[in-house]
């Protein structure tokens, strides 16, 4: 239906459980998505990233929450 293939998987609002993450490396996702807030770092599992939670804010505050994380 999409005429392409789907790698990524990102788990509704996060939630995960182990027998997940091995149901969907059994799928063929190459990476899942999960609602641990912190950043992508060099030690990330392909099938545990992280992600972060970004509300409605206005130009200039995800700006500051953008450079925080990335200087963390």
């Amino acid at each position: 239906l999409l005429a392409g293939r789907v790698d990524i998987f990102s788990c509704p609002h996060g939630s995960y459980a182990d027998e997940t993450v091995e149901l969907l490396r059994d799928a063929g996702f190459l990476h899942v998505c999960t609602s641990r807030n912190r950043n992508v770092g060099w030690d990330n599992q392909n099938y545990l990233l992280p992600r972060r939670y970004i509300p409605n804010w206005d130009g200039e505050q995800f700006e500051k929450r953008v450079r925080n994380w990335l200087e963390g």
